[in-house]
């Protein structure tokens, strides 16, 4: 069921961002009335093959960058911004 949904230029006021939607998801957390540690998953709206093989390029061509898949990828930005909260 789905009780939210927010889309982060809202409070970014950048059309089509592709900044991570930490203000998209405190306000569905707040609509929703739960903390970050009572969610069991997360939708993105990319498929993770397709964002494990964006993020292949990406490495290809940055060498430099780490190696993590797209679900690591995602779960440490939410660590990093709603551990704690």
């Amino acid at each position: 069921m789905l009780i939210a949904a927010v889309e982060q230029e809202r409070f970014n006021r950048i059309k089509h961002t592709t900044k991570f939607p930490t203000a998209a998801i405190r306000a569905c957390l707040d609509i929703a009335g739960v903390q970050p540690g009572q969610i069991d998953g997360v939708g993105y709206y990319f498929g993770e093959l397709f964002s494990d093989r964006a993020l292949n390029s990406w490495y290809a061509a940055v060498p430099t960058l780490p190696v993590l898949s797209a679900r690591q990828v995602i779960k440490d930005k939410l660590r990093e911004h709603f551990d704690g909260t």
